[in-house]
């Protein structure tokens, strides 16, 4: 049996990000939400509904943990040099075709 929607709501769907892993004995899913573009963690009746949806459609003796976070937080400053003789400086599309 397959759950899925007759038609997908974007403006009512809650879960935006998801992160799965398999521990072995178990698996362990990560989810969040989105506000103003960027991940935040999801409210605690959105969580157990959640929770409760992933309990109907699992099969039967996985044991699953799922839980949710505030995002990570990053900051990266880099330096960045580009040999023109390897790699063109020119803008190119944003598929990243050039004409070189």
């Amino acid at each position: 049996m397959q759950y899925r929607y007759d038609k997908v709501d974007e403006g009512r769907r809650v879960v935006k990000y998801a992160a799965v892993r398999d521990r072995g004995g178990s698996i362990q899913i990560l989810v969040s939400g989105e506000k103003s573009g960027r991940p935040e963690a999801l409210s605690e009746d959105v969580l157990t509904a959640f929770e409760a949806y992933i309990r109907t459609i699992k099969p039967a003796g996985v044991v699953i943990s799922v839980r949710t976070a505030p995002a990570d937080h990053i900051r990266i400053s880099a330096t960045i040099y580009a040999d023109p003789m390897i790699l063109s400086l020119r803008v190119c599309a944003i598929e990243m075709v050039c004409d070189l």
